[in-house]
């Protein structure tokens, strides 16, 4: 039984741009554009006259479903041409991989057996209904990761697994008779060899598991959310009731006269000696306080209130005279003895740090075949207009740059200069975010197989 709902709803696709696709015609250039099938609906954008091999479109298409059950969706890459249309480019993927309303490329092939590249599309799709894969947040196990992909088409399947093992009562059964395109319902690319990524954590630890197309039988035990927070965060005891806050200090002027009287002055029963007895303001004295703390003598300051115009004023008491009280003594510690302060609640010392979430946009990279470019990277300005991450404990900068007219997402170590770096992957893309798919390496580029997969968070 299949957990994708079928869709109803509404369906935007924005066709952007394309680039490196062939060329079908023969005299002049050719005018692009691009035929949409999913279901049994068929759409096509706005043609790019004169478009040639980098063809923009900036062109959206809306799909109308109710009870949608397909799940791909194929674009394909035609020329405008009076005697017949030639095919140009061709892709067929889940609708799952390009949802989101984010912008992503990726890659066009000569024909339906995806077998040899012919250029990149850019596009942009947004679904507002209900249906599809179940939804990746408010999740009861802990699957940190799952992206089930063929080559640069991936889809994030947490959601999916999460109620998978809600069914089998917190297990995943991948069984050798089942392939994974049998098990998900659908095949990310066709002709391509397909593997789960999972990031999960049992009894508290963080696993790791590839599992490809064609598998051994295979079962993961998953934690339970909040038996993790159980296990990592234990609930404190719950404190002591905190000592009753001392009543307000004695209002006296500046002679030292008491103008109103107090129940209690510093824990001790209301005036055990006259207010004033107690040592002239100024004068030196001290008072053993608790725990071996030693407190200063009180000093006096001002009575502050608001007079009839909203001014911050003096107090004057029913004399005239301008009211003082008691600050309350700044503890001095003792040498070599714990600082106690009366009245508060005894101090929690963690026993490890605590870790917070990163808070603002942020990039998570993960799957990287160098191990130094895997991990959370942080907002660190802008470069090429756009903005910039840089790595938690290194220099390595995910950073959008244009030369000519190729625009460009890397991943470089950043050195002493501004042209000063090692690249380790690069995506074709003019997006203001990082793609999380379509990584790749050249010649100059030191990165090494997997691929990277990045998701971009805005908070």
């Amino acid at each position: 039984m299949s957990n994708i709902v079928n869709m109803s709803g509404q369906l935007v696709i924005t066709c952007m741009h394309a680039d490196g696709i062939p060329s079908v015609q023969m005299i002049g250039k050719q005018d692009p554009y691009v035929k949409i099938e999913f279901g049994s609906k068929k759409k096509q954008c706005k043609t790019a006259k004169d478009g040639g091999k980098s063809p923009v479109w900036n062109d959206a298409v809306i799909f109308n479903l109710s009870d949608e059950k397909e799940k791909m969706i194929k674009f394909i890459v035609k020329n405008d041409n009076l005697v017949s249309d030639k095919d140009i480019a061709y892709l067929r993927i889940p609708i799952f991989a390009i949802l989101g309303n984010r912008e992503m490329t990726l890659p066009l092939y000569k024909d339906n057996r995806n077998s040899r590249k012919s250029g990149t599309f850019t596009l942009k799709a947004e679904f507002k209904g209900t249906g599809g894969l179940p939804p990746n947040d408010d999740l009861r196990y802990d699957i940190l990761e799952a992206i089930y992909g063929a080559g640069e088409i991936n889809v994030d399947v947490r959601g999916y697994l999460d109620l998978q093992a809600t069914i089998h009562d917190g297990k995943l059964n991948f069984k050798q008779s089942q392939d994974l395109s049998s098990y998900f319902g659908f095949d990310p690319l066709d002709k391509h060899q397909k593997t789960l990524k999972l990031k999960y954590k049992e009894l508290d630890v963080v696993n790791q598991v590839t599992i490809n197309e064609k598998h051994e039988d295979t079962t993961i035990t998953l934690q339970k959310k909040t038996e993790n927070k159980a296990v990592v965060a234990p609930a404190p005891a719950p404190a002591p009731a905190p000592a009753p806050a001392p009543a307000p200090v004695p209002v006296v002027n500046q002679f030292g006269q008491p103008v109103q009287v107090q129940p209690q002055v510093y824990g001790q029963p209301a005036y055990a000696q006259p207010a004033y007895a107690q040592p002239p303001y100024g004068m030196p004295g001290v008072t053993q306080g608790m725990a071996g703390m030693t407190v200063g003598q009180p000093q006096m300051v001002p009575v502050y209130t608001t007079n009839q115009f909203g001014q911050r004023v003096q107090a004057v008491n029913q004399f005239g005279q301008p009211v003082y009280q008691q600050a309350a003594p700044a503890p001095v510690p003792v040498y070599g003895q714990q600082p106690v302060y009366a009245g508060a609640a005894p101090a929690v010392i963690p026993q490890q740090p605590i870790r917070q979430e990163v808070k603002g946009p942020h990039c998570t990279v993960s799957f990287a075949g160098n191990p130094e470019v895997n991990g959370t990277y942080v907002l660190n300005g802008q470069q090429d207009g756009v903005a910039s991450y840089k790595h938690t404990t290194s220099n390595i900068y995910l950073m959008r740059a244009t030369t000519g007219r190729s625009t460009n997402w890397w991943i470089s170590l950043w050195k002493s200069g501004p042209n000063d770096t090692d690249d380790y992957y690069y995506a074709q893309s003019a997006a203001m975010a990082p793609p999380s798919s379509g990584w790749m390496v050249d010649r100059h580029c030191k990165g090494r197989q997997p691929m990277p997969q990045v998701v971009y968070r805005q908070s």
